[in-house]
């Protein structure tokens, strides 16, 4: 199999760990590959650097772009740190190669739907999240939406 340069696997897990691994570390045919870590939230072969977008279950989220993440030659490694994750707080989003364009549905325990455009110029008071989220990969993260002032945790989100 031909890989071209530049090419990874983009792992990211519920725990924030990031993994970017380097193509040619899958490229053993006598080794069977399997990912034994629980908590898979996305996995993706890109070409080049992108976008990652995490979003944590309280309500933090970042923008962080994989040229931030070191790569490793090594399919069995833990990844690094996408998102500071507060005590008791997980990744319940991680959208790989998302763009400005991206729109979704954040849901939260109390049944909240909360619908976020990442790219919003409709008004003068709408947020660039785009803009606003962009940051490096160990990073606290903003609030999108503030769970301890409405003390409801967001569960999942929806890409529309």
């Amino acid at each position: 199999t031909q890989f071209n340069k530049n090419e990874y696997m983009i792992s990211v897990f519920d725990n924030s760990k990031i993994a970017k691994v380097d193509i040619q570390a899958y490229n053993m045919t006598t080794k069977k590959f399997k990912y034994n870590n629980i908590g898979l939230m996305d996995i993706k072969n890109i070409q080049g650097d992108k976008d990652i977008f995490l979003l944590s279950s309280e309500g933090k989220a970042l923008i962080c772009n994989t040229d931030k993440i070191g790569v490793k030659s090594n399919r069995n490694v833990l990844g690094n740190i996408g998102i500071k994750l507060n005590e008791g707080f997980k990744v319940v989003a991680a959208i790989i190669n998302v763009t400005k364009d991206d729109r979704f549905t954040i849901h939260t325990e109390k049944g909240k739907e909360i619908f976020i455009m990442l790219d919003d110029v409709s008004s003068n008071e709408s947020k660039n999240w785009f803009n606003h989220l962009q940051g490096r990969a160990g990073n606290q993260g903003s609030f999108l939406y503030n769970t301890r002032s409405k003390n409801d945790l967001i569960t999942n989100v929806e890409v529309d």
